[in-house]
């Protein structure tokens, strides 16, 4: 179970974010040749561009996850995604437009001079690859093939890898250069889904739709949009509100390259959550005490692992940093990525709730967890960053994850699905308490963190073992 879990994890969430670790690799390589202005540039544009993220499936993915399941001893599923294919790939060019428009009409007098480069790309990324990538990703993903994603994962890599090089180091295009290369990515990824999609599993898009299937589904997946959406008022919006508030672009670059350090840590978590859905969902749909049960011990195996892996990696954030973001202009930026390290170490226990109220179809209720969390970042934003600056905005993606994480235990409707103890508070404290401790250590001497690191590795293991034969039993 163990190996496959973190096999899976790898193959099937970290593939489709390959652009983003192929940067990490390069970094020593391109950050020399980039600016605070080049990570401020970039900021902006995805703050505004994630504006819309939360519109790009119309929240259309639950209803693949659960006619999979619901139909998969028949086939019928195939049914409903080829028809949700369908309308996928007419309202992606929809998406596309209104997406386009957006970054075209608030382009930074910075960028005027690639706008038009810059519009095309995300348009063409949109409008032509993303439904089929939406597809194939989670088809994969329920039927827990991942020796293909490999393949897809190692050349798509390679060519983003080379792009950014090219584009960027040799050709100092800058910030321009991580569009050119995610476009390249895009590219690749469709050539190399779209042919077994279609021949393979014979997922072809189908028009025949009726008023009555797409608004029938629609009823079910809109209801989650304020979930999506809140996707971006916790992670991008920060960017957004420090450009109307007219941050330096300079300071908002020193925040982007601290935030988007730590939010490595995000890309990690949404590759192990893709690999634990089918799991949770497998356990949760027998219906049993004991699934319910190896669920909970899932959850806290895995929130005991982001808890020591977040702490250490925020512990030595002012020491990995420099080597990645050879700049003297990124100095301080390690403050903000042990703050964000920290954020996302919410992930399992976020996991424990929110898969219960999907599957038994309480997506009414989501607003309340993702929604509200999205708002509070927003309304904290714009008290704070004001008076205390970029600061600010790391420590309230920090409180309004924890709310994301855990609110959701406390919901009536969580309570009726659920028998079994999760603990919540405990785990709450122990984030926050740990959280403090660590961002109280970011200056202490390398000693000292060597002696932290190896106490925490030694209680995971310990703990590890003790729950090794546990863990070995759950069903997958």
């Amino acid at each position: 179970m163990i190996r496959k879990l973190f096999s899976h994890s790898f193959f099937y969430g970290i593939g489709p974010q390959v652009p983003l670790f192929v940067n990490l690799l390069v970094l020593p390589l391109i950050s020399p040749h980039l600016t605070t202005l080049d990570y401020g540039i970039q900021g902006v544009l995805s703050s505004y561009t994630g504006l819309l993220g939360g519109l790009s499936e119309l929240g259309l993915s639950i209803i693949l996850v659960n006619t999979f399941y619901e139909f998969k001893t028949n086939d019928r599923w195939k049914f409903h995604w080829k028809r949700l294919f369908g309308f996928l790939s007419i309202w992606s060019v929809v998406y596309a437009a209104i997406s386009a428009s957006v970054v075209f009409l608030i382009m930074p007098s910075e960028a005027t001079i690639n706008k038009a480069t810059i519009v095309a790309i995300l348009f063409i990324q949109s409008a032509l690859f993303s439904s089929t990538s939406l597809i194939a990703g989670r088809l994969y993903q329920l039927l827990e093939k991942p020796a293909y994603i490999t393949f897809v994962t190692i050349s798509t890599g390679l060519a983003v890898l080379l792009v950014n090089l090219i584009t960027i180091k040799y050709y100092h295009f800058g910030y321009l250069g991580w569009y050119y290369s995610g476009l390249v990515g895009a590219l690749m990824s469709f050539c190399f889904y779209v042919f077994p999609l279609l021949r393979r599993y014979q997922l072809t898009p189908s028009l025949n739709l009726t008023k009555k299937y797409i608004f029938g589904h629609l009823k079910i997946a809109l209801p989650t949009l304020p979930h999506n959406y809140s996707s971006y008022l916790l992670n991008s919006s920060d960017r957004l509100v420090m450009d109307r508030l007219s941050v330096p672009i300079g300071d908002l670059g020193t925040y982007n390259v601290g935030y988007s350090f730590g939010s490595y840590f995000n890309i990690i978590g949404n590759a192990v959550g893709m690999a634990v859905g089918p799991i949770i969902g497998k356990l949760w749909f027998e219906k049993t005490a004991e699934s319910k049960k190896q669920i909970r011990l899932l959850v806290f195996a895995l929130q005991a692992l982001f808890l020591f892996s977040g702490f250490i990696l925020a512990l030595w954030s002012k020491e990995i940093l420099p080597l990645l973001y050879r700049n003297k202009d990124f100095d301080g930026a390690y403050i903000y990525a042990g703050i964000i390290f920290m954020s996302y170490v919410y992930f399992p226990m976020y996991w424990g709730s929110i898969n219960k109220l999907f599957f038994e179809k309480k997506t009414n209720q989501l607003w309340k967890i993702s929604a509200i969390a999205g708002v509070l970042n927003v309304i904290l934003n714009l008290i704070f960053i004001p008076i205390y600056g970029p600061i600010a905005a790391a420590i309230s993606t920090f409180v309004c994850l924890l709310y994301l994480g855990f609110s959701g235990y406390f919901l009536p409707a969580y309570k009726k699905l659920d028998d079994v103890n999760y603990y919540p508070l405990f785990w709450l404290l122990l984030i926050f308490i740990s959280s403090v401790f660590v961002f109280l250590l970011l200056d202490s001497s390398v000693i000292s963190k060597l002696v932290i690191t190896g106490i925490c590795i030694f209680l995971l293991s310990f703990l590890f073992f003790k729950f090794k034969s546990k863990l070995q039993k759950i069903k997958i």
